[in-house]
């Protein structure tokens, strides 16, 4: 090793960063640490791939009714989470004890990243 820390890129970074919606110097630090750090760069190419899959729709795709409900109800679930937050701005806490998003295109992006680890 040459001295290097290495601290891996969140998911939401490798989210981003395939997306094309990091900064230019956010993305460039983002690409050092790829030059270095395999896992990082096997996680991308994984989230590229699957980002292609998608959008070239050579894979069947199906959706469970389940899932179906879930992103139904996600504008349902966002207001009144909203209404919550606004009652309790410092508690951010869902009760399975993790964040929770923010704006309702925060809760989409998460449930189409959990997808995304479902279908690979």
């Amino acid at each position: 090793m040459d001295g290097l820390s290495i601290e891996h890129l969140s998911p939401e970074a490798i989210a981003a960063l395939v997306d094309g919606e990091l900064t230019r110097k956010a993305e460039h630090r983002a690409k050092i640490h790829l030059v270095h750090c395999k896992e990082c760069r096997d996680e991308v190419n994984t989230q590229r791939e699957a980002a292609q899959r998608l959008r070239d729709n050579t894979c069947p795709m199906s959706a469970s009714g389940t899932l179906i409900e879930r992103l139904n109800a996600i504008p349902a679930n966002y207001q009144s989470e909203a209404a919550e937050s606004e009652r309790d701005k410092h508690h951010n806490i869902g009760t399975d004890g993790r964040r929770k998003p923010e704006t309702l295109p925060d809760a989409v992006d998460l449930l189409l990243r959990k997808l995304g680890t479902l279908l690979r």
